[in-house]
């Protein structure tokens, strides 16, 4: 009888952590958003996405910071490579090349 009440303890608090979440996921579209004003950059923000034409702000909101940014800087132009999923030593399984603040290029090793 006590790990039914254990049992049932557990489940409402996972219920309540579950619509804490839900909340929260609300809020944050919410102000993505009031932020962007596009209801479909929002929802590829939410989901994770990489995408040509996307801000390097939206990009780090999508999909957060790179692990590290190689930086290259000529007269009128910023590239720079933002490297993700750390594979070994020194690959990374996700870069994204970012010019003038801008995604221009997304590189997805397969697994």
């Amino acid at each position: 009888m006590e790990y039914f009440f254990l049992a049932l303890g557990m489940i409402a608090i996972l219920a309540f952590l579950s619509q804490d979440s839900e909340k929260q996921r609300e809020e944050r579209r919410a102000g993505l958003l009031f932020k962007y004003g596009d209801p479909g950059i929002v929802g590829k923000i939410l989901d994770g996405m990489v995408w040509i034409g996307q801000t390097e702000e939206q990009l780090s909101e999508s999909i957060g910071s790179p692990a590290a940014v190689d930086r290259l800087e000529k007269v009128g132009k910023t590239t720079e490579v933002w490297k993700y999923q750390p594979r070994g030593k020194r690959g990374f399984d996700l870069r994204v090349t970012v010019e003038n603040g801008v995604v221009i290029e997304v590189d997805k090793k397969s697994a």
